[in-house]
């Protein structure tokens, strides 16, 4: 891109003059950009899943690729065969996200910007108790052991007796 000054000179022959022409201004705009962005797979499932979030350019086009979330840095990533790609949701929390992908520009495509949501579900948890015996007499005590399968630190569990509170333990 840029502008170029353009004069035909005739170099004359044995009947005719020299000349010059006037410069002509040719001006090369940048190109606009083809640019897209998207994360795939989308949705996915918080901890065991994760996503490659691709930002694609004119063929051509060279420079960076600015990554935000919601608005927040996340990501400068330069252009590879006209791709930029980020990725590592396996820690983020269940929600959804705006990913936008910002192309600076170089000297002959413009600059461009896109988005796309990104969905984070909630894993799914798996929650089985027993009791150390059953039946029991009025006044003996039991056990009654809870295992829960989650994707990570899970927080607490809260034991209901008759759908009332009866206790809760942290796990």
């Amino acid at each position: 891109a840029g502008s170029d000054s353009i004069v035909a000179v005739y170099g004359g022959d044995a009947n005719t003059l020299t000349s010059t022409s006037s410069a002509l201004i040719e001006t090369v705009t940048d190109a606009m950009s083809a640019f897209s962005v998207s994360c795939l797979p989308n949705p996915i499932t918080y901890g065991p899943e994760n996503t490659l979030c691709t930002a694609t350019v004119s063929s051509g086009a060279t420079g960076v690729v600015v990554w935000t979330i919601n608005g927040g840095g996340w990501a400068t990533v330069p252009i590879s065969g006209n791709i930029s790609t980020a990725g590592g949701f396996s820690t983020w929390a269940a929600g959804t996200y705006t990913i936008t992908a910002a192309y600076s520009g170089d000297g002959d495509y413009s600059p461009a910007s896109a988005s796309t949501t990104l969905t984070i579900n909630k894993s799914d948890t798996v929650t089985t108790g027993s009791l150390s015996a059953n039946p029991i007499t009025y006044g003996q005590t039991f056990n009654a052991p809870v295992n829960i399968t989650c994707a990570s630190a899970c927080g607490s569990v809260q034991y209901m007796l008759d759908g009332s509170p009866w206790g809760t333990a942290i796990l």
